[in-house]
């Protein structure tokens, strides 16, 4: 690949890695707002697990990433 189609790639997937990332945040504030009107507690409540689940799903391939196995060696 041309270096000049690489960073059009590279370009595209960050935008739309952004785009997500907004599209996330929005909904998660929109689920929150929604059940603090229920109750302050559980709109509070409700912001903390998002945020440990939004952690967890993170880290998770960051994880596996720094627990695989190094390159096998030749024999």
């Amino acid at each position: 690949m041309s270096t000049g189609w690489r960073g059009l790639a590279v370009a595209c997937s960050l935008l739309l890695l952004l785009a997500f990332v907004l599209v996330a945040i929005n909904q998660t504030a929109g689920v929150v707002q929604l059940a603090s009107t229920l109750d302050p507690r559980l709109g509070r409540g409700l912001l903390i697990a998002l945020l440990v689940a939004w952690g967890a799903l993170l880290a998770t391939p960051i994880v596996l990433y720094f627990r695989l196995r190094g390159p096998l060696r030749v024999p």
